[in-house]
């Protein structure tokens, strides 16, 4: 059998080393072995207080109160379950046991709990205590990835020393590229050369080859960038198709989409410039804002919707709620307010300031409309407030409306005044001269009823009718002949006597073809008077200049007439000069107006 040697040493009262060797034979009896083990455990246990322990060692270790040497044994701690080890009364601080089951290990008893030694890894491969408070201390490199609950969080030692990734495969190709920061699966993916570019989420920035400070955060922001630099896309398949634009910014869940090419854009919202592909310098803020812009160039949007049609036209500024909304090719336009220039298309140069301030129809050029509501109606025209509109102030007294064919300087409008303008074009409001007459247009309207059609002077008279659903009733003068109609009016009391009368005939035709030769011919002295002037042929005219059937028309004439006239007996024909009477259809008369000066 193998020999025990216990020693004892002395500290200070056991100068001398007591050595017990204790033989177990088969010719000593167990009551012998009894005695000696417990005359030696006796003997030890005197001396606790003052000795060390060694087992198979003459030199017990001076730090050691029992020290155990052996080349082939371990040291057995009481091997306990979880119940058992739950049993022990009152366990000391230090305590040591080996638990069985329920996660088996060594455990040791200190500020009231259990807690279990911690190794190099445990029976399940954890390398930290997640259930307790750990702190991870070290600085070797990681030659594989690391994971966590099997999904990749870092590349190791296949990385330049100031790249970060974290994901599988993130900054998976990576050569020489430099502070790069990758985090996602297949962030960076194909970055070799590419540097300072930061890559948040899966298959950001996935395309980057040599690319240089670009930022990526969200799903395929950035997704086909190979080459181009200084681009920022925040959201997902933000600036997705980017390849080799530089100094884009995209935020806003596919904001500029399909950029490939542009430079210096700015999108925040919404897939707003989603279809820019090579449009540079343009600014969209807002859902959806220069949603549809491919190649236009120097547009600025702010607003939900606004300029959302825009394809290619440039230099645009819309500001407010569906502003510009279905300009496309229309360039150097301005609109502010909420669906300001709403309705523009193709019109350019033009300006709206105020809700709903807007052009009528969407390819006039020029035009502005200022005011809520306001609607300007033509090219080259300034539409200043809506129908609710009664009054343009320009400042106080000394306030200035500037036109480029006259200038208002001073004066205050009245009943009575008159607008005067000197030699220079400045005109003020003054009161007439004592004397002085103002002239004012008057008119003397003649509806159908109003007008004869008897035959006169060789000609075929016209024929009163009704047409249209509304029956509206007309004077005809059918083609084939020489048709007419004839009217007569006092010459009113307070015609200046002076200047001419202008009889103005409205009238239309069922077609858009040909033509009407038309005449007039009248009379003015007194209704005796036999003298007739003879009928001149004074025009040809179109039945339709909008070329659309049943428009209506004008062809005036000026009739002169003495101071002493009395009367206006006024002839109007059709077909005066055949030849040139080309129209086979009807000419409707819808009345007569007469204009003349008080």
């Amino acid at each position: 059998m193998q020999n025990v040697m216990v020693s004892f040493r002395s500290f200070v009262y056991l100068p001398k080393r007591i050595k017990f060797y204790i033989k177990k034979t088969n010719e000593f009896s167990m009551k012998k072995n009894s005695l000696l083990v417990f005359f030696a455990l006796s003997f030890a246990v005197s001396f606790t207080a003052k000795a060390q322990v060694g087992i198979n060692t003459t030199m017990p270790h001076a730090s050691a109160a029992l020290d155990i040497v052996s080349e082939d044994k371990g040291m057995l701690v009481p091997r306990l379950t979880l119940t058992q080890r739950g049993n022990i009364s009152a366990p000391a601080n230090g305590l040591l046991i080996y638990q069985t089951d329920n996660t088996p290990g060594f455990y040791f008893y200190s500020a009231s709990q259990w807690q279990r030694l911690a190794g190099t890894g445990d029976a399940v491969g954890n390398y930290v205590d997640l259930s307790t408070d750990q702190t991870i201390v070290g600085k070797k490199t990681f030659n594989s990835d690391i994971k966590v609950n099997g999904h990749t969080v870092g590349r190791g030692g296949g990385q330049t020393a100031t790249n970060l990734s974290i994901g599988a495969n993130a900054l998976a190709t990576n050569t020489t590229g430099y502070t790069n920061t990758a985090v996602g699966h297949l962030a960076l993916y194909s970055n070799t050369t590419g540097y300072a570019n930061t890559a948040t989420g899966s298959n950001s920035l996935v395309s980057n080859t040599t690319g240089n400070n670009n930022s990526a955060v969200g799903n395929n922001a950035l997704l086909l960038n190979s080459t181009g630099f200084h681009n920022t896309a925040t959201g997902s398949d933000a600036l997705y198709n980017n390849t080799s634009g530089i100094y884009n910014t995209a935020t806003g869940s596919r904001s500029l989409y399909q950029n490939s090419t542009g430079i210096f854009n700015t999108a925040n919202g919404f897939q707003s410039l989603f279809r820019n592909t090579t449009g540079s310098y343009n600014t969209g803020l807002g859902f959806n804002a220069l949603s549809a812009n491919t190649i236009g160039n120097q547009n600025t949007a702010s607003g939900f919707s606004a300029l959302t049609y825009n394809t290619s036209g440039d230099n645009n500024t819309a500001s407010g709620f569906s502003a510009l909304f279905a300009n496309t090719t229309g360039f150097n336009n301005t609109a502010i307010g909420m669906q300001a220039l709403y309705s523009n298309t193709t019109g350019q140069n033009n300006t709206a300031l105020g809700n709903y301030a807007d052009v009528t129809v969407g390819t006039i050029t020029n035009a502005t409309a200022i005011g809520a509501n306001a609607k300007v109606d033509a090219s080259n025209k300034v539409q200043i407030g809506d129908a609710s509109i009664t009054a343009v102030k320009l400042g106080g007294n000394s306030a200035v409306l500037e036109t480029s064919q006259i200038k208002l300087t001073g004066g205050s409008p009245g009943a009575n005044k008159v607008l005067t303008s000197d030699a220079a074009g400045l005109a003020t409001w003054q009161t007439p001269a004592t004397g002085t007459t103002i002239s004012r247009k008057r008119s003397v309207i003649l509806d159908v009823a109003s007008l004869d059609a008897t035959a006169a002077l060789s000609a075929v008279p016209g024929t009163k009718k009704m047409i249209g659903g509304w029956q509206r009733p007309v004077l005809s003068l059918p083609e084939g002949s020489i048709t007419q109609f004839q009217t007569q009016i006092p010459i009113p009391a307070d015609w200046n006597g002076s200047s001419s009368f202008t009889m103005t005939v409205l009238y239309s035709s069922p077609t858009t073809s040909a033509n009407f030769s038309v005449a007039f011919s009248y009379t003015a002295t007194g209704i005796d008077d036999s003298t007739v002037v003879p009928i001149p042929l004074i025009s040809t005219v179109a039945p339709e200049s909008l070329t659309t059937a049943n428009g209506l028309m004008e062809v005036s004439y000026n009739i002169p007439a003495k101071a002493t006239d009395k009367l206006l007996f006024i002839w109007f024909r059709r077909g005066q000069n055949p030849s040139a009477d080309t129209s086979t259809s009807e000419m409707h008369i819808h009345g007569v107006r007469i204009d003349y000066f008080d």
